[in-house]
């Protein structure tokens, strides 16, 4: 079993995690790198992998720095399924198809403002032809149902608390190499306990690898319940 990660690993936004484990290859996540626009553009044009050699795609939720570079991944000749909640299937119709939305009106806009200049990339990272071609390789799965990726590979999305649909993926793995049983847990990015209207987050008790979302890992968030006062103050 071989993890690597191409984004979101001492930085923020840009969340891809390649694992290799059995023969194949399983990307989580497929976000945009989201900075200053020339280096934003240079890093989602390329991948740290082939995009042909994917298997599948294990996706955590819909938003964009978890899914918005799967139309580019799919321009680049992946032909898997992207494995996800159904809800998460739902909600990253509209997300990829704004995403392009925006990708191409700033190219239009940059075109105008900046003709002949080859220093400013005026070409979108991906269409809306090309976000809507990428749905098609979208499977929704249901919470709490394990199912076979791969043979000796079992997959199972819990609740992750962050948004509709958001989802830790646990992978229960055979490891071929060495004949062991491991278990790896992506948390994508957790949301906060007795929250309106989403679940809380399912609570993993046991694995062997874990990828945990850490952006505000350094503090401790204060009761959900003294948000509202300190909103209307």
């Amino acid at each position: 079993m071989k993890l690597t990660s191409y984004g979101a690993a001492l930085q923020v936004t840009g969340s891809q995690h390649l694992l290799e484990v059995n023969g194949k290859k399983i990307l989580l996540d497929c976000g945009l790198f989201q900075g200053h626009r020339k280096q934003a553009f240079e890093q989602n044009s390329t991948f740290g992998f082939d995009p042909t050699q994917i298997d599948a795609v294990l996706l955590s939720h819909a938003h964009i720095d978890h899914a918005g570079n799967i139309p580019t991944l799919v321009k680049r000749g992946f032909k898997g399924v992207i494995y996800t909640t159904h809800a998460t299937k739902s909600l990253s119709e509209v997300m990829l198809l704004d995403s392009a939305f925006i990708q191409e009106s700033d190219a239009e806009y940059f075109a105008n403002k900046y003709p002949g200049e080859t220093e400013v990339p005026i070409e979108p990272l991906y269409t809306s032809k090309d976000a809507e071609f990428s749905l098609e390789f979208f499977k929704g799965v249901d919470y709490n149902r394990s199912f076979e990726l791969f043979p000796g590979i079992k997959v199972t999305f819990y609740e992750a608390g962050h948004v509709l649909g958001s989802a830790v993926t646990v992978l229960d793995v055979l490891d071929e190499d060495d004949g062991q049983n491991k278990r790896l847990a992506y948390t994508g990015d957790l949301g906060r306990e007795r929250l309106p209207i989403i679940n809380d987050p399912h609570q993993i008790n046991q694995a062997d690898y874990l990828i945990c979302e850490s952006t505000y890992g350094d503090r401790t968030h204060d009761p959900i319940e003294e948000g509202i006062p300190a909103l209307a103050a």
